[in-house]
């Protein structure tokens, strides 16, 4: 199972760091899998002198973090028309496991030079 890395946002601060470290704790302690906390940038004075005071080394710097198509979780909810039934609506959100449902609204354009 690959390793998922968990960061906080580009130029972190002490909070962001912390997060990091804590969140992949607690989901390493939970055992879904295996979990990094990492950075994204540089750590500031003031993270590592909390980081020395509870002897905790900063997490691993990322420099290039890219998504993958993989790494996507596409959502592709049912769609229904204006014109569709409430019957046939609910029926259409129940099957696809929706909560909420989006409806297509074609409009018609028209040129006029």
């Amino acid at each position: 199972m690959d390793t998922v890395y968990i960061t906080g946002h580009k130029n972190p601060d002490s909070d962001s760091i912390i997060a990091a470290m804590s969140y992949a704790a607690l989901k390493n302690a939970l055992g879904e899998r295996q979990y990094v906390a990492a950075r994204l940038g540089g750590v500031s004075d003031e993270t590592q002198i909390i980081l020395d005071r509870f002897h905790a080394q900063p997490p691993m710097l990322l420099n290039n973090v890219r998504n993958q198509v993989r790494d996507l979780d596409f959502d592709t909810p049912p769609l229904v028309s204006p014109a569709a039934s409430i019957s046939h609506a609910l029926a259409a959100m129940k099957g696809g496991g929706a909560s909420v449902l989006p409806m297509a609204i074609l409009r018609h354009m028209t040129y006029h030079p």
